[in-house]
C-alpha cells in the first residue's frame, strides 16, 4: 500500500519542480522598457524650489495642481523672467493624462550638466525606475542640479538612480 501512494507522489512533485521552473524561467527572460518622456529645462540659475530651498536631494511625483503649489515654487528673490515661464510650463500639464517628476541632486562642483537621462518599466512589477547621469562642472562649490520630466500618469513610487561624476 505504501509503495503504491507513493507512485502518486511522483508526478504530483515533477508538476510542483516544473511550474516554479517555468515561472523563474519568465522573469529571466523579462527585459524593461523604455518609457516614453518629455524634458523641461531647468536653467541652473533659476530660483525655483523643489519642496525647500536647502541643498539636498528631493524627488517628488507631482500628479495634480495642487501637488505642484505645495511642492515647487519661486524664490521671490530675483526670480528671472525664464523662471516664470517655467512655472507657467509647469502649471500648463495636464495632469489627468500626465505625471511630472521634478527633482533636485546635490553636486560638488557647479555648474552640472546632464550627460544622460531615462526612463524604464520593470516587467516584473510594472515599477518604474529614473536613471541620470549627470557631469560636476569646474568650479568648485555646492550646488543642485535640477530635473523635470513629464511621464504618462502615473501613481505609483519611482525609483531613482542619479550618478554623478567628474
Amino acid at each position: 500500500m505504501k509503495i503504491n501512494s507513493m507512485y502518486h507522489l511522483v508526478p504530483i512533485i515533477f508538476a510542483l519542480i516544473l511550474t516554479n521552473s517555468c515561472s523563474k524561467s519568465e522573469h529571466n527572460n523579462c527585459t524593461s522598457e523604455k518609457v516614453q518622456f518629455s524634458s523641461i529645462d531647468i536653467d541652473f540659475n533659476c530660483n525655483i524650489n523643489i519642496v525647500n530651498n536647502k541643498d539636498e536631494d528631493k524627488h517628488v511625483i507631482i500628479n495634480s495642481i495642487e501637488d505642484l503649489h505645495k511642492n515647487v515654487y519661486l524664490d521671490p528673490s530675483g526670480s528671472s523672467i525664464e523662471c516664470k515661464n517655467l512655472l507657467d510650463e509647469l502649471s500648463g500639464i495636464d495632469y489627468q493624462k500626465f505625471t511630472l517628476l521634478i527633482g533636485k541632486k546635490v553636486v560638488n562642483k557647479i555648474q552640472p550638466t546632464l550627460i544622460s537621462q531615462n526612463l524604464e518599466r520593470s516587467c516584473i512589477d510594472q515599477s518604474i525606475t529614473l536613471n541620470i547621469k549627470i557631469k560636476n562642472g569646474g568650479y568648485t562649490a555646492i550646488g543642485v542640479y535640477k530635473y523635470a520630466l513629464v511621464i504618462p500618469k502615473h501613481t505609483k513610487d519611482v525609483k531613482y538612480n542619479i550618478d554623478v561624476s567628474d
